[in-house]
């Protein structure tokens, strides 16, 4: 890398930041429902994969442990929405992955694709989300239900002083 180019990587990187818009779930919840990739499938991701032509009972069925905290964040709201069900509440970790890869490889390319495999790699310490790593994700993710989860990555790894 260029000399200039390493002195504005390292000026961005000093920016402290203050995020206006975040999607989290409470860290109590999140250390009961973040168990393995199915996380990273929560919120933009799920319309690109419907999108891609996933059914939306499969992608539940995919996405299990957070559909479950779908409901329980909605009955804590009262928001009073509809969730469709899964289509199967039975898959094994393998049987997941499997069904979903068809559909993740057709939207990976998409812009919100791109944001999970970015926090892949930063967080967990993965080059891809593909077959021969969903599993050994899922195991890190799983290690990440640790008292204060997010300071380590909001605070300390993007540099986010407030999330609002």
């Amino acid at each position: 890398m260029l000399p200039v180019n390493e002195n504005i990587e390292n000026a961005v990187n000093e920016i402290r930041i203050v995020d206006t818009h975040e999607h989290l779930m409470p860290e109590a919840l999140r250390d009961e429902y973040a168990v393995d990739f199915g996380y990273l499938l929560a919120h933009y991701n799920t319309t690109d994969l419907v999108s891609s032509g996933m059914p939306l009972p499969l992608l539940q069925s995919v996405r299990l442990p957070m559909y479950r905290y779908e409901l329980v964040f909605n009955e804590m709201l009262r928001e009073g929405k509809t969730i469709l069900p899964p289509e199967r509440e039975d898959l094994s970790l393998e049987e997941r992955w499997q069904a979903l890869e068809p559909y993740w490889e057709r939207m990976r390319n998409t812009a919100y694709a791109k944001q999970t495999l970015l926090a892949v790699k930063d967080v967990f310490g993965f080059d891809d989300l593909n077959g021969e790593t969903y599993a050994p994700i899922s195991q890190a993710i799983a290690e990440s239900r640790v008292e204060n989860w997010y300071g380590k990555v909001m605070k300390e790894m993007a540099k986010i002083d407030l999330s609002i």
